[in-house]
């Protein structure tokens, strides 16, 4: 189930992607394809080891395909997919419980966004923009495996999903 919603989701993704140049009415239109990766940094809770609702989140790394089909000289269609992955501090969970081991996956998260994009020059080596977006969140928690004693017990979960928004802006500079 969990790796059907994962390629019914990439499908829709990749055919969105590739139809959006069909929708054009001029030879102008133009996409961009753009890549990028960073760090996943927890917050809160997720990263606690110290509270009841702890997720022992390590920090992780998050990638991203984006592309852009250029509408007008202001206006762009935009479409990403994200990957966040985060391993689990087993080390702080095995101190909490004592005499058990832990054996853990890791949390992986991913994001489907579509929406517009709004841009305006305002120099001639500046322009400012702004964005809206659409779409679905995916998230899978670890699962964990508990051993003691020679015996074990493993927590699994099932594949979450959420509507996800987003909306930014900021500076471009040549």
């Amino acid at each position: 189930m969990k790796n059907s919603i994962y390629y019914y989701c990439s499908v829709l993704f990749l055919a969105f992607i590739f139809s959006n140049s069909s929708f054009a009415q001029e030879n102008t239109s133009q996409i961009q394809y753009s890549i990028y990766g960073g760090a996943a940094l927890p917050q809160g809770d997720f990263s606690s080891t110290s509270v009841k609702k702890a997720g022992f989140a390590n920090t992780g790394f998050c990638a991203m395909i984006e592309s852009s089909n250029i509408l007008s000289e202001s206006m762009n269609w935009i479409s990403s997919f994200s990957l966040a992955v985060n391993s689990v501090d087993e080390v702080s969970m095995e101190n909490q419980l004592s005499g058990i081991t832990v054996t853990t996956g890791n949390y992986l998260t991913s994001w489907i966004m579509t929406g517009i994009g709004f841009q305006t020059i305002a120099s001639p080596t500046v322009k400012i923009y702004s964005l809206g977006q659409i779409g679905l969140l995916l998230s899978k928690l670890p699962d964990i495996t508990f051993s003691s004693g020679g015996q074990s017990i493993t927590q699994t979960t099932n594949t979450g999903t959420a509507f996800a928004y987003g909306f930014g802006a900021g500076v471009i500079t040549k």
